[in-house]
């Protein structure tokens, strides 16, 4: 699955990235993303991280399977 580059539009102070970034993760603690999709802007949004949704190496996975089973599938064990 290809995914456009997002852009995502700069705050203008440190300040107001970091009242940007407070509001995110608090709307998160509300309402977790429901997809993928959603969870994968919500962390490019709130923390300016472009989680790798591609595995690099042969059998293993990548970076951001971890984090969309671990938020949108809690309660099992994973295996890093």
């Amino acid at each position: 699955m290809k995914h456009p580059p997002t852009r995502v539009p700069k705050p203008e102070s440190p300040k107001a990235v970091a009242q940007l970034r407070s509001g995110l993760a608090q709307a998160l603690a509300r309402a977790r993303p429901a997809s993928p999709e959603a969870l994968w802007h919500f962390v490019l949004t709130a923390y300016g991280l472009a989680v790798p949704r591609r595995a690099v190496c042969p059998e293993h996975q990548a970076p951001f399977e971890y984090l969309r089973r671990a938020v949108l599938e809690p309660g099992q064990d994973l295996i890093i």
